[in-house]
């Protein structure tokens, strides 16, 4: 069964209750990883890397996590990166700015996409007073 048939039909079946979602994780994984790699060892490590990174996302939730996985769907790999990304954005470029009118805009442009609001911060034009 093709990769996107496979990752159909599990999202189906954990939707529908039939599955429970470490299952339909599970055979997200195989299909992933068989359409991934074709030679049984690197199978078997993207399966263990897919896992894993399967297992760290239970603990994150929230608008980042859904953007996350919308982006990435069953690559659990790089949810898990775009998720940490995101929040170290987050916490040095936007959560440690001074709450003033620029931050205050570029947060409320981009509410879910920190890389996008720190760059927006960083590029805000400078203030006329000062010079």
């Amino acid at each position: 069964m093709p990769y996107r048939k496979r990752l159909m039909v599990a999202t189906a079946t954990v939707a529908a209750g039939l599955m429970s979602n470490a299952h339909a994780s599970e055979s997200a994984i195989q299909a992933y990883c068989l359409e991934k790699w074709s030679g049984e060892a690197m199978r078997a490590y993207c399966q263990e890397e897919q896992r894993e990174a399967a297992e760290a996302i239970a603990s994150y939730g929230g608008p980042v996590r859904s953007r996350c996985e919308s982006e990435w769907r069953a690559d659990f790999h790089m949810v898990l990166f775009c998720i940490k990304e995101q929040q170290r954005l987050s916490h040095a470029a936007v959560a440690d700015a001074a709450r003033d009118e620029t931050t205050t805009r570029c947060a409320h442009e981009w509410p879910h996409t920190y890389n996008l609001q720190a760059l927006c911060i960083t590029e805000r034009p400078v203030d006329s007073a000062a010079n």
